[in-house]
């Protein structure tokens, strides 16, 4: 069945792309351009959250646990996504919307590293005082489910 689904994916991917070849790698930049201007932002407060913040030493079974240390949901963390997306606007370079600092750099689309580079800042500025109240277990010997 699985196999089955790729396939078919696949087929009716080929064939729109063939359809569309005129516009397909336009499309297809957009595309990749808008997955950067929301997945960069939020991989970068990941990472520094991951590296910087929590120094690698995550409670893992907590993520599972609304009410464990690290609770529902990190507002700061939030907070840090949506001024980013706001702050990338001006740089954005996209068949729909073009920023307004865009023309200034040659048509250059930076929204991306401007992302990474506010997401990155901001959360790791706020971070400690907002949400680092939160206690970490140690990192553990054993790894998860592994025998004793």
């Amino acid at each position: 069945m699985r196999l089955t689904g790729i396939l078919l994916i696949f087929v009716i991917g080929t064939v729109l792309a063939c359809l569309n070849s005129k516009h397909f790698f336009s499309s297809f930049e957009n595309f990749i351009g808008v997955l950067l201007f929301f997945f960069v932002p939020w991989s970068a407060i990941n990472l520094v959250d991951y590296y910087l913040v929590k120094r690698g030493r995550y409670d893992v079974p907590s993520f599972f646990t609304p009410n464990g240390i690290y609770g529902k949901f990190q507002w700061w963390a939030c907070l840090c996504y949506v001024i980013t997306l706001a702050v990338q606007v001006p740089f954005l370079d996209q068949t729909f919307y073009q920023g307004v600092l865009v023309p200034k750099m040659g048509g250059a689309d930076i929204s991306w590293i401007v992302g990474f580079a506010v997401a990155s800042l901001l959360y790791l500025a706020g971070a400690k005082r907002f949400a680092g109240g939160q206690q970490v277990a140690p990192a553990m010997a054993d790894p998860v489910g592994s025998a004793s």
